[in-house]
């Protein structure tokens, strides 16, 4: 077997308009203990700099600029160009918080040759660098080296096997989700898919602008609520049956609602919620997959949607109340 020295992880990361979050992301790549990594960066249509930046400051990175926003798109060009054998796909506001993480990620993907994904934890900075609970089951006491069973892998902390993502055909064409998405044709595909919490990174979260107006959080939120929308109800429609869709959306609904009355939205911004959630069923069927149950069992693990919803609130409750205190 070719020695993990020698296998060269691609970091993939694409950017819209955060030319000094991304700067100081860069520079912890060059902190890690991995020997083969390069970097590949897809300018989304900045008007900030950032590519002038970039040629600057970071010669060594690999830079494709786009005109315009391709979103996740762009990711998947980048892999395309890719030379490693593992895509390392995070954020342009995060970074590995260990000089290891790399490192240990091949580790576990050339011990565990079954293994197609590997995630970990994402130490958010609104709640002081604490670990974000997004992994949805129980955990065990002690956690194997393989890490524990997975049905998705978070955007900001994924390795995954170049060759098994152009398989499935990388990323669909909308930010906010298309991690889950991408987990699911991954598992169909034959994928196992692993998390393992000693994988950390920090996430600085730029959408929370440092210095921003009330006013422009205020739309900046209203956005990503209507994102979360489109590709929530958008992955229930693609992969389950129209009376079980059906179920889960009003499930979810019931979220972004209370998410919605939470942070005081208006009638129109309620309003522009249903008719995004309409053209997301509209797309979701004409790119529907015909899943047996079995299938569906693994990519949902048999885990409700129900519990999903509630987990989900529950802890991001706890941690705005953690971050206030």
């Amino acid at each position: 077997m070719e020695s993990p020295a020698h296998r060269t992880v691609s970091v993939l990361i694409a950017t819209r308009n955060r030319r000094d979050v991304l700067a100081e992301s860069l520079r912890a790549y060059e902190r890690q203990s991995y020997p083969d990594i390069e970097i590949l960066v897809a300018d989304n249509g900045s008007s900030d700099g950032t590519v002038e930046m970039l040629a600057r400051d970071f010669p060594h990175v690999s830079v494709v600029a786009y005109p315009e926003n391709r979103g996740p798109l762009a990711l998947n060009d980048l892999a395309e160009r890719a030379t490693g054998a593992y895509l390392w796909r995070t954020d342009d506001d995060a970074s590995p918080a260990d000089p290891t993480t790399l490192a240990d990620a091949v580790q576990l993907m050339e011990q565990y040759p079954h293994v197609t994904a590997v995630t970990g934890d994402i130490l958010e900075r609104l709640i002081g660098y604490q670990p974000l609970d997004y992994y949805p089951f129980e955990r065990p006491e002690h956690i194997p080296d393989e890490g524990l069973p997975a049905i998705e892998c978070w955007g900001t902390c994924m390795m995954v096997r170049r060759e098994a993502f152009l398989a499935v055909g990388g990323f669909w064409n909308l930010f906010y989700g298309e991690e889950l998405d991408l987990s699911s044709r991954l598992i169909l595909n034959g994928g196992e898919l692993r998390y393992q919490p000693r994988l950390r990174v920090r996430h600085e979260s730029a959408f929370a602008s440092k210095g921003a107006d009330a006013l422009q959080e205020v739309r900046k939120y209203v956005d990503r609520w209507l994102l979360q929308t489109e590709s929530s109800v958008r992955y229930q429609w693609r992969y389950f049956p129209c009376w079980m869709a059906f179920g889960r959306t009003k499930v979810i609904w019931f979220g972004l609602l209370i998410s919605a009355v939470s942070h005081r939205f208006g009638v129109r911004q309620i309003w522009q919620g249903l008719r995004v959630t309409m053209q997301a069923i509209a797309w979701g069927r004409a790119h529907h997959l015909q899943l047996t149950s079995e299938q569906r069992s693994r990519i949902t693990m048999d885990r409700s949607i129900w519990d999903v919803v509630f987990r989900y609130y529950k802890v991001r409750w706890q941690q705005r109340r953690t971050s206030v205190a």
